[in-house]
Protein backbone atom coordinates (compact mmCIF):
# COMPACT_ATOMS: atom_id res chain seq x y z
CA UNK A 1 0.00 0.00 0.00
CA UNK A 2 3.04 2.39 0.77
CA UNK A 3 6.72 2.61 0.42
CA UNK A 4 8.69 0.97 -2.63
CA UNK A 5 9.82 -2.60 -3.26
CA UNK A 6 13.32 -3.14 -4.47
CA UNK A 7 15.36 -5.94 -5.53
CA UNK A 8 19.51 -5.82 -5.89
CA UNK A 9 18.69 -2.09 -5.54
CA UNK A 10 15.95 -1.64 -8.43
CA UNK A 11 12.23 -0.56 -8.30
CA UNK A 12 10.28 -3.60 -8.60
CA UNK A 13 7.76 -1.92 -10.02
CA UNK A 14 10.15 -0.56 -12.42
CA UNK A 15 11.39 -3.23 -13.94
CA UNK A 16 9.18 -4.95 -17.05
CA UNK A 17 7.78 -8.50 -15.66
CA UNK A 18 9.93 -11.39 -17.55
CA UNK A 19 13.31 -9.04 -15.72
CA UNK A 20 11.33 -9.58 -12.40
CA UNK A 21 10.85 -12.95 -13.12
CA UNK A 22 14.37 -13.63 -13.41
CA UNK A 23 15.14 -12.21 -10.04
CA UNK A 24 12.59 -14.18 -8.06
CA UNK A 25 10.44 -17.00 -8.15
CA UNK A 26 6.80 -16.63 -5.89
CA UNK A 27 5.61 -19.47 -4.71
CA UNK A 28 1.65 -18.91 -3.48
CA UNK A 29 -0.30 -20.15 -0.76
CA UNK A 30 -3.14 -21.23 -3.02
CA UNK A 31 -2.24 -22.88 -6.27
CA UNK A 32 -4.83 -23.55 -8.54
CA UNK A 33 -4.50 -25.14 -11.69
CA UNK A 34 -6.41 -23.87 -14.76
CA UNK A 35 -6.37 -26.86 -17.22
CA UNK A 36 -4.97 -30.63 -17.52
CA UNK A 37 -1.03 -29.86 -18.80
CA UNK A 38 1.29 -32.93 -17.21
CA UNK A 39 3.54 -32.01 -14.13
CA UNK A 40 6.94 -31.61 -16.42
CA UNK A 41 4.85 -29.22 -18.56
CA UNK A 42 3.79 -26.94 -15.11
CA UNK A 43 7.43 -27.03 -14.27
CA UNK A 44 8.62 -25.66 -17.21
CA UNK A 45 6.03 -22.80 -17.28
CA UNK A 46 8.77 -21.98 -14.67
CA UNK A 47 11.15 -21.47 -17.34
CA UNK A 48 9.37 -18.67 -19.05
CA UNK A 49 11.68 -15.65 -18.59
CA UNK A 50 15.11 -17.27 -18.72
CA UNK A 51 13.94 -19.70 -21.44
CA UNK A 52 13.88 -23.75 -21.91
CA UNK A 53 16.31 -25.22 -20.04
CA UNK A 54 15.40 -29.40 -20.40
CA UNK A 55 18.50 -30.01 -17.08
CA UNK A 56 16.83 -27.29 -14.50
CA UNK A 57 13.62 -28.90 -15.20
CA UNK A 58 14.80 -32.12 -14.47
CA UNK A 59 16.57 -30.95 -11.44
CA UNK A 60 13.55 -29.42 -10.25
CA UNK A 61 11.29 -32.60 -10.26
CA UNK A 62 14.23 -34.44 -9.27
CA UNK A 63 14.45 -32.33 -6.15
CA UNK A 64 10.82 -32.41 -5.02
CA UNK A 65 10.84 -36.34 -5.53
CA UNK A 66 8.29 -35.73 -9.01
CA UNK A 67 10.31 -37.68 -11.82
CA UNK A 68 7.99 -40.30 -11.57
CA UNK A 69 5.26 -38.31 -12.20
CA UNK A 70 6.89 -36.06 -15.09
CA UNK A 71 3.85 -37.26 -17.59
CA UNK A 72 0.87 -37.64 -14.82
CA UNK A 73 -1.78 -34.73 -15.95
CA UNK A 74 -0.95 -32.45 -12.85
CA UNK A 75 -4.92 -32.09 -12.37
CA UNK A 76 -4.83 -35.58 -11.32
CA UNK A 77 -2.30 -35.18 -8.40
CA UNK A 78 -3.16 -35.08 -4.68
CA UNK A 79 -2.82 -32.13 -3.08
CA UNK A 80 0.55 -32.42 -1.97
CA UNK A 81 1.91 -34.07 -5.01
CA UNK A 82 0.57 -30.66 -6.64
CA UNK A 83 2.07 -28.84 -4.21
CA UNK A 84 5.55 -29.89 -5.00
CA UNK A 85 4.94 -29.66 -8.70
CA UNK A 86 4.20 -26.01 -8.36
CA UNK A 87 7.98 -25.74 -6.33
CA UNK A 88 9.72 -27.35 -8.70
CA UNK A 89 7.91 -24.80 -11.29
CA UNK A 90 9.87 -21.97 -8.83
CA UNK A 91 12.84 -23.44 -8.35
CA UNK A 92 13.32 -24.36 -12.25
CA UNK A 93 13.39 -20.52 -13.10
CA UNK A 94 16.66 -21.01 -11.13
CA UNK A 95 16.53 -17.28 -9.68
CA UNK A 96 17.99 -15.60 -6.79
CA UNK A 97 15.46 -14.80 -4.65
CA UNK A 98 12.63 -17.23 -4.05
CA UNK A 99 9.86 -16.48 -1.67
CA UNK A 100 7.32 -18.88 -0.80
CA UNK A 101 3.94 -18.43 0.92
CA UNK A 102 3.21 -21.87 3.39
CA UNK A 103 5.29 -23.87 0.92
CA UNK A 104 4.27 -26.83 3.59
CA UNK A 105 0.73 -26.30 2.88
CA UNK A 106 -1.20 -29.70 2.02
CA UNK A 107 2.17 -31.71 2.84
CA UNK A 108 2.08 -34.51 4.88
CA UNK A 109 4.80 -34.30 8.08
CA UNK A 110 7.61 -36.02 5.82
CA UNK A 111 7.14 -33.63 2.72
CA UNK A 112 6.88 -30.60 4.88
CA UNK A 113 10.04 -31.59 6.42
CA UNK A 114 11.88 -32.81 2.90
CA UNK A 115 10.54 -29.15 1.78
CA UNK A 116 11.82 -27.56 4.21
CA UNK A 117 15.23 -28.90 3.79
CA UNK A 118 15.33 -28.43 0.33
CA UNK A 119 14.42 -24.47 0.61
CA UNK A 120 17.53 -24.49 3.11
CA UNK A 121 19.65 -26.20 0.60
CA UNK A 122 18.43 -23.80 -1.58
CA UNK A 123 19.50 -20.58 0.64
CA UNK A 124 22.99 -22.73 1.62
CA UNK A 125 23.84 -22.45 -2.18
CA UNK A 126 23.64 -18.94 -2.25
CA UNK A 127 19.83 -17.99 -3.41
CA UNK A 128 17.54 -15.75 -1.16
CA UNK A 129 14.79 -17.79 0.36
CA UNK A 130 12.27 -16.14 2.14
CA UNK A 131 9.42 -18.17 3.51
CA UNK A 132 5.71 -17.22 5.03
CA UNK A 133 5.20 -20.20 8.23
CA UNK A 134 2.74 -20.21 10.89
CA UNK A 135 4.51 -23.65 11.89
CA UNK A 136 7.04 -22.74 14.60
CA UNK A 137 8.70 -25.81 14.89
CA UNK A 138 9.80 -26.21 10.91
CA UNK A 139 10.80 -22.06 11.35
CA UNK A 140 12.79 -22.40 14.13
CA UNK A 141 14.54 -26.01 12.98
CA UNK A 142 14.99 -24.16 9.37
CA UNK A 143 15.50 -20.18 9.46
CA UNK A 144 18.47 -18.60 9.66
CA UNK A 145 16.70 -14.97 10.49
CA UNK A 146 12.98 -15.44 11.54
CA UNK A 147 10.69 -11.71 11.45
CA UNK A 148 7.46 -12.45 13.50
CA UNK A 149 4.70 -10.39 12.58
CA UNK A 150 1.27 -9.16 14.26
CA UNK A 151 -1.75 -7.28 12.51
CA UNK A 152 1.02 -5.92 10.32
CA UNK A 153 3.86 -5.18 12.43
CA UNK A 154 7.13 -6.13 13.08
CA UNK A 155 7.62 -7.45 16.68
CA UNK A 156 10.73 -9.49 16.78
CA UNK A 157 13.75 -9.83 14.30
CA UNK A 158 16.32 -12.42 14.43
CA UNK A 159 17.73 -15.75 15.01
CA UNK A 160 14.97 -18.36 15.79
CA UNK A 161 16.14 -18.30 19.58
CA UNK A 162 16.02 -14.70 20.06
CA UNK A 163 12.92 -14.22 17.52
CA UNK A 164 10.87 -17.16 18.93
CA UNK A 165 11.77 -15.39 22.47
CA UNK A 166 8.59 -16.46 25.40
CA UNK A 167 8.53 -12.84 25.02
CA UNK A 168 7.66 -12.79 21.65
CA UNK A 169 5.29 -16.15 22.01
CA UNK A 170 2.93 -14.01 24.34
CA UNK A 171 2.70 -10.92 22.55
CA UNK A 172 2.57 -12.10 18.81
CA UNK A 173 0.13 -15.59 19.78
CA UNK A 174 -0.94 -15.14 23.37
CA UNK A 175 1.25 -18.14 24.51
CA UNK A 176 1.94 -18.04 28.28
CA UNK A 177 4.77 -20.33 28.23
CA UNK A 178 7.99 -19.98 31.25
CA UNK A 179 10.99 -18.91 29.83
CA UNK A 180 12.70 -21.61 30.55
CA UNK A 181 9.76 -23.88 28.76
CA UNK A 182 10.17 -22.53 25.97
CA UNK A 183 13.64 -22.85 25.56
CA UNK A 184 13.23 -26.34 25.94
CA UNK A 185 11.06 -26.81 23.77
CA UNK A 186 13.15 -24.69 21.15
CA UNK A 187 16.06 -27.11 21.71
CA UNK A 188 14.15 -29.93 21.11
CA UNK A 189 12.55 -28.70 17.69
CA UNK A 190 16.11 -28.00 16.58
CA UNK A 191 17.07 -30.92 17.64
CA UNK A 192 14.34 -33.07 16.08
CA UNK A 193 12.79 -36.47 16.62
CA UNK A 194 15.00 -38.78 18.19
Amino acid sequence: AKGRARVNGQDAHALAPAARARMAAYLPQARPLAWGISVQALVELGRFAKGPSPNAVFHALEQCGLTALANRRADALSGGELARAHLARALAAETPILVTDEPTAALDPRHAFLVMQLLAAHANAGAAVIAALHDLSLAARFATRIVVLKEGAVIADGPPPEALSAGTLRAAFGIDAQATKVDEAYALLVKGPS
